[in-house]
This record gives C-alpha cells, structure tokens and sequence, in this order.
C-alpha cells in the first residue's frame, strides 16, 4: 500500500505536525510505502501531488490557524484540487492529523471539518479526524514513548488512526462519529500555568515588564 502523508505546518525546521506523522508512520510502515511531504512551497507541490495520484491512502496533518486550516496549505489544497481535475483519480481514504496550543483537542473540530468538505470537493473518502490539544508539550516529550504518562492518550489514539489507516472496512455511515479529540495526561491548571509563566521572560527579553503584557 502507498501512503501519502502532508506535513501541512508553516515551520521551517522542528515542528509538531512533523513528530506527528512520525509516530504514525512507524505504526503503519510495515509491508507499506510511505511517502511525507511539507508543502510550505509552491515548489514543493510537484511531488506531492503526483504522490497523492498514486497513493492509497492520504493523512494530512497541520496545526491549527485561527480555528482553521494555515493559508499556505489551503493554497496547496486549492491546487490539488484543480490538479485532480484533469487526471482519472480513483477515490481515496483521507484522514487529518490537526493539533492547537488550547489544552482542549476539541478545538479543531472546525478545522477537520474543512478537510472533510475538502474531501467531498475532490470526490475523496473522509474517514477520520484527530484533533489534539497541548500540541506545543507533546512536540518537545519526544523522548517518552507513546501511551506513557502525559502522552498515554495520544498513544492509544494514534494506535487506532493507524488502525484505521490500514483497514478497509471502517464505517463510514457517520464519519463524525469517527473524529477523536484528546488532551494530555496532565492537570490542566498546570498547563496554564507553564504556558502563561513563559510571558513574562519572553516580555523581559524584549524589553517589556509584566505590567506591559496586562495592559489593555
């Protein structure tokens, strides 16, 4: 089986879209093909368009940009779209990999939902979403392996994406059913609270105080 995965973030180098997919793609490798490609670059999207015309499966994954999907890979859905056009494409299984700064994973359930239309434009198969909060923590536990401490969910959770990745017999008679929206192993007052105290050196280092950022 061939599967073509779209690294959908804005980032030059580390990012967490990218550890994502590669926790899936060692899941699902074996007797399979996989094929990922950041499409941060309109000379980029060659390659991974000729990949999707030939894949059997296709799993995008991005972060998520003011409730929804980053310009850049809206640009490159766009062009997909009007590429598809004009060849003879079987359709696919689609699945989305969408993770947010917001604790709560539930936050990227509009940005699922505009692959899910994506899909329908393009005659493709939507299957499932995952929409994972706390993206930023989870991108920088890399050492700790999947289903342990904070990342025990996100490891049950992508066991199954993969699951599904490789099983032609999901039902599809309600996709929404099929979307699984997670957050970590780990207290959410404490999440804030990390997250809200790395303001102020990040102010100090740009010459601000803390009475700067509370300014209205």
């Amino acid at each position: 089986m061939n599967i073509t995965m779209i690294n959908g973030s804005p980032k030059v180098n580390k990012n967490n879209s990218q550890y994502f997919l590669s926790e899936v793609e060692q899941l699902i490798q074996k007797d399979n093909k996989v094929f990922t490609f950041k499409v941060d670059n309109p000379s980029k999207y060659p390659d991974a368009l000729n990949s999707i015309l030939n894949c059997d499966r296709l799993v995008i994954a991005f972060p998520l940009y003011v409730d929804g999907i980053p310009s850049h890979l809206v640009h490159f859905l766009e062009e997909c779209e009007k590429f598809l056009k004009t060849q003879n494409k079987k359709p696919i299984p689609v699945y989305a990999i969408v993770n947010c700064g917001f604790y709560e994973g539930k936050h990227n359930h509009l940005a699922i939902q505009m692959v899910e239309h994506w899909c329908k434009k393009v005659n493709f198969i939507w299957v499932q979403g995952v929409g994972i909060g706390a993206g930023e923590m989870f991108g920088s536990l890399t050492s700790i392996p999947l289903d342990k401490g904070p990342k025990k969910k996100l490891g049950i959770t992508l066991k199954e994406l993969s699951r599904n990745i490789l099983n032609d017999n999901i039902n599809l008679d309600n996709p929404d059913k099929n979307n699984i929206f997670i957050s970590p192993n780990f207290p959410s007052f404490l999440y804030k609270f990390m997250g809200n105290y790395q303001w102020n050196p990040q102010a100090k280092s740009n010459g601000l105080t803390k009475s700067d950022i509370l300014k209205k």
